[in-house]
Parts: structure tokens; sequence; C-alpha cells
């Protein structure tokens, strides 16, 4: 809670100062002028002195609007052209504004018979009119009666939009003019700046797609934000092409709306299938249904679209929040923050969806500080990325260390091996050659002690053994398993070689050692390590049968042959079973090394070997050989 709580006082910060500054720059002691107040004729442009002709001339010649307001929502019948006019009561002499966000597609303002503000083109046709929209400000000198006229041709919308003028002192309506356009300016900023820093997070992070979704859905909005209010497009841009204008500011909306869908999808997981599909066909068709349709036509049934648009959202925003919910302890601190941006652009879409009348427009109000929001839980997201990379890169560093420190102990060992095994080949050479000396010295003194001779020549053949072993090592060959050429051995004389190395060693324990191999079976091995292979196998069998048996079989199986090594002694548990060929592991305090080292071997010839409990006693050790 710690660590969200500053975020969670940013927002309300950040939301006070919005309605704060909204609720200073609102300006009393103006007038509101809306439709409903003028009197209209309907499908004629009159100037000020043909309406006071006509009312000369009849009074049944005014149409008086009351108690109906001519807006976008409930005009039943429609005219393209109009001229409004209202009489009202001022203070003579003193200077006075008039304001106006939108008096629809082209106007002319006359007060008092003089023409003091205008824009676009009016006139009695699409063909010589000009359609351009955007705020303006006038003033005048009062007199003590004033009439206002207003003459409004619209040629390219299906039907008027609500029109609305702030009468009131000079300094009153230009304080209002100034807090409409430091509103909107400053949310147009705020969205501009957002845009930047999330695109610049992006270029950062490139594999973070979010960001630039994000920044994507913040230029749209501004984009749709200056074209909306006082019209802050027209600034830049005073000669922008009505219908190209228009058709921008609705897609882009739209297109806020896509860009919101695909960062919150990337933030909390893909929707359902069919609801991603509908969505984005539904997007696209709105897209295209404002860009290529004429404006006389898509404005027939913007309502309907944007109704479709909004229900489609609210759909998405439950099925976010509600997936949230439910796995809420899952849920990081920037999803939170954006949480609770997708609620606040929930509540605005149901205020949508009701066509609300609200002190504020609420609903872009809640986009930008949705953005706002939104931007916070992407900033923490970043600062998190930021520490887990230098995390990685603190670890990458002490990974180089360790490699380093490695390498230094793979040095130390080699040299070690390297002196070990020259300082081992030397004793084992002299053994091999004492042996053999005293072989021919027994032999020549005409001794006739057959097994001390074959003890002699098995000691000098087993010395060479492991001169071989030392001198591979020695070569740098430290991984010496299978290394070599196979050579066809028979199995009878590895269990007769088994039978004299192991014997002398497991009579200490009186264990018996017998070998059943049947004649003619012959294996496809390197001899030396396969010897290496069934001498660990007795003798480690021999530590556990004391007072027991060990027997070698082999059995020939196609072109395959089979081999046992089976005691009668003490067993194994099935963990002991199961990790026995791992390396290290032991539960008799030897160094888990020897099963280890027999798997290696007999993988090495293509074979398997494997551990089975006897019926009796002891277990079985079972070397399958294939014959390759």
């Amino acid at each position: 809670m710690k660590r969200i709580l500053p975020g969670i006082l940013f927002i309300l910060g950040i939301t006070a100062l919005f309605l704060a500054l909204n609720m200073l720059l609102q300006t009393d002691g103006y007038t509101r002028y809306g439709e409903e107040n003028f009197i209209t004729f309907e499908n004629a442009l009159y100037s000020p002195d043909e309406i006071v002709e006509i009312e000369n001339s009849s009074s049944d010649n005014l149409e008086v609007v009351t108690d109906k307001l001519h807006s976008y929502w409930e005009e039943d019948e429609f005219s393209r052209v109009r001229t409004s006019y209202i009489d009202i009561e001022l203070e003579e002499g003193k200077v006075y504004g008039i304001y106006g966000e939108n008096l629809t597609y082209a106007f002319n303002l006359y007060v008092n018979g003089e023409l003091i503000a205008s824009s676009g083109k009016v006139g009695t046709s699409a063909e010589n009119s000009e359609p351009l929209t955007r705020g303006f400000t006038a003033y005048f000198t009062a007199r003590a009666k004033n009439r206002i006229v207003v003459q409004r041709c619209n040629f390219v919308h299906a039907k008027w939009n609500s029109f609305y003028v702030y009468l009131g002192e000079q300094d009153i309506i230009g304080r209002y003019q100034k807090s409409e356009y430091f509103m909107y300016a400053n949310t147009v900023t705020i969205l501009l700046v957002m845009c930047l820093v999330n695109l610049g997070l992006f270029v950062g992070l490139k594999k973070q797609k979010r960001f630039l979704l994000f920044s994507l859905a913040c230029l749209a909005l501004m984009i749709n934000y200056m074209f909306s209010g006082p019209k802050m497009i027209m600034l830049l841009f005073p000669n922008l092409n009505w219908f190209f204008g228009h058709k921008l500011e609705t897609c882009s909306l739209v297109l806020t709306a896509l860009f919101l869908i695909l960062f919150f999808e990337e933030c909390f997981g893909k929707l359902q299938k069919p609801i991603r599909i509908i969505g984005y066909i539904l997007i696209g068709l709105s897209v295209a249904y404002y860009a290529i349709l004429p404006s006389t036509i898509y404005t027939k049934y913007s309502v309907l679209v944007a109704d479709f648009v909004i229900g489609y959202a609210l759909l998405m925003v439950a099925i976010i929040i509600m997936r949230t919910i439910k796995n809420f302890k899952k849920v990081n601190i920037s999803q939170k923050y954006y949480l609770v941006s997708i609620s606040l652009i929930l509540v605005a879409a149901v205020r949508g969806a009701l066509h609300l009348e609200m002190y504020l427009d609420f609903l872009k109000i809640s986009l930008v500080l949705s953005d706002i929001i939104l931007t916070m839980g992407l900033a923490y997201e970043y600062r998190q990325t930021k520490e887990n990379l230098e995390a990685a890169e603190r670890n990458e560093e002490l990974l180089k260390q360790m490699n380093e420190d490695l390498d230094r102990t793979r040095k130390l060992q080699n040299n070690f091996l390297a002196i070990m095994n020259h300082e081992m080949r030397t004793p084992l050479t002299v053994i091999a050659g004492y042996a053999d000396m005293i072989k021919m010295k027994a032999q020549m003194a005409g001794s006739t002690d057959e097994d001390a001779l074959k003890n002699l020549g098995f000691i000098k053949d087993e010395a060479m053994r492991l001169g071989r072993i030392v001198e591979k090592s020695e070569e740098g060959i430290v991984d010496y398993i299978g290394y070599g050429e196979k050579k066809k051995v028979s199995v009878s004389e590895l269990f007769d070689d088994v039978n004299k190395f192991c014997t002398p060693i497991c009579e200490k324990r009186h264990v018996i050692i017998r070998t059943e191999s049947p004649e003619g079976i012959s294996v496809n091995c390197y001899k030396d390590e396969m010897l290496q292979v069934l001498y660990n196998l007795v003798l480690n069998a021999s530590r556990h049968s004391e007072n027991g048996e060990i027997v070698l079989r082999a059995r020939q199986e196609e072109d395959d042959v089979l081999i046992h090594v089976s005691d009668n002694g003490d067993g194994m548990d099935d963990e002991t079973m199961k990790h026995a060929f791992d390396k290290g592991f032991t539960k008799d305090g030897g160094h888990g090394i020897g099963l280890a080292l027999c798997k290696d071997i007999v993988l090495a010839h293509n074979g398997t070997i494997h551990i089975e409990k006897n019926t009796d006693k002891g277990i079985t050790v079972c070397i399958l050989l294939l014959d390759k």
C-alpha cells in the first residue's frame, strides 16, 4: 500500500487541480442564448433591414420558436438556411462582447444592422456557400435596445447542431474566451507531452509495444480535442478544408478507442476471439463510414454508430474489470493504475450511452484524466523494467566474474591433472616392468607356480591399462569414454578378467564371484572402459554382500547382448534406485561417481543400464549392449 499511496495522492491532486481550474476559470455575469431564445425564419436568408420590412408588413410571416430546441438530436423538419434574431435591452454606451464556439457551418452575425463576425461563406446552395467552423469573439457598443441577427446555412450535415452564443460585458466575455482557450490548450499540451513521453519510452524499450499504442491513443485524442470547443486547429490552419477536418475529427475519436483497446489488451491479456473480431470489424467499419461517405450521409446516423462503439467499449471494459478483479491478487501495481483508468472510462462511456448533460464535458475530461493515470502506470512499469535491467546487468557482471573464476579453476584443475597423470604414469610403467621382469626370472628359475605367474601377468596388464587411461588424460582427452575404436571382445574373456581383478578384494569380505556365459558370445566395445564398468559394479556389490555371492551372467538376444550383475546383499530402497546413477548421489559414504561413470560408459556404447530388485535378496544391474 505504501508503494501506491503516492500515485493515488498524485491522481487525486491532478483531478482536484483540473476541477479547480475549471471552476476558477468559469465566468459569471454573461447570458447564454440558444435556439429557443431566437425568432427564426426557416428556408430564408434575410438581412436586418429585410426583417424590419417583414415586421412592418405582416407579423404572419414570423415563425416564433418557443419550447422547441433546434438541435442535432431532436429536429424533425430540416431546412438548409435560416435567419434568426433576438432583441435585447442593454446599458447604452457600454461595450459588450459576443462569444460563440459554434454557430454551425457558415454564418453572418449582425448587431444593430452591422456585420461584426462571420465564418465561411453563407449562401442559398451548396455551390455558393462554403462551410467553416471555429470559435469567435466580437464586440460592439450597446444601445438601449439591440437586435442580434444570425444568418446561417447548412449544406454539410444531415441536421442542425445546437446553437449557442454568450453575451456579456467586454471584460467578462474576454475572460470567458481566454478560459476556454486555456482549458483546451492545457489539455492539448498534456496529451502532446504524454504522447511524446510514451513514444520516447517505446524507442528506448522497443519490445514494450504498449508504450507505442498508448502514445498513438494520446495523439488521436489530442487531434480530436483540437477540433473541439473553440477549434484550436483553426489557429494553426485557418483555411483548413471543412470536410477533411470534420472527417479527421470523427475518425480520430474512433482511433482513440482502437488504440486504447489494443493497449488494454497488451496490459491485461487478449480478449476472447469473437469479441476481438467483432470489435475490430466495428471500429474498421466506423472509420470507413466517416472517411468515405459524404458528411450529409454519415452525420445522419452518427449517434447510432457512436452508440454501437460505446456499447462495445462498455462490454470490453466490463470484461477486463471482471477478469482483473477475479485475479486481483496477481495484479501488479502498474495494472492497478490501468484498472483505475479503465474504470473512469467505463463511467464516461455509461454517461455517453445515456446522453447525460453535465456541468463539465465529462467524457473528454475522463479520457484526459484516464491518460494521466495510464501514463503514471506506464512510468511505474518503466521504472520496474529499468530496475530489472540494472539487476540483469549486475547478474551479468557477476556471471562474468564467475566464468573468470571458473576458467581459473579449470586451469588449476588441468594443471593438477597434468602433474598427477605425469607422476602416475611413471610408477605404473615401473610396476608393469617389474611384474614382467619378476615373471621372466621366475620362468628362468624353473618356477612351477602357474597361479603366481598368471597373477604377475595380470598385474602387468592392469598397470598397462591404467597407463593407457592416464596417457589419454595427459593428451587432453578429459572425457576419454568412447575414444578410440571398438573391437569384438569375448564376454567370457571380460568375465575372466573381472574375476582375476576383483577376487582378491572380494575374498576379504568372504564374497564369491561366479560367472555364467555361454561360449561364442562377444560384444563390440571399448574393452578398457567395459572392464571399468564391470569392476565398479562387482566391487560396489561386494561392499553390500558380505558372506554372499555375486553372479555375472550374459545371454544373446538376437544381435544384442544382455549382461546381468546380481548380488544377494542388502539391496536398495526406492529412492536410492531412482537416483543411483546421478553424479554425487550416495547413501553409503562413497563419492557418488562409480555408478554415474558406468552409465556414461554404457551410453557411449549406445546401450542401456538399469537396476532391478531381486525376488529374494539383493539387486541386479542389467546392461544391454547393442551390436553397433
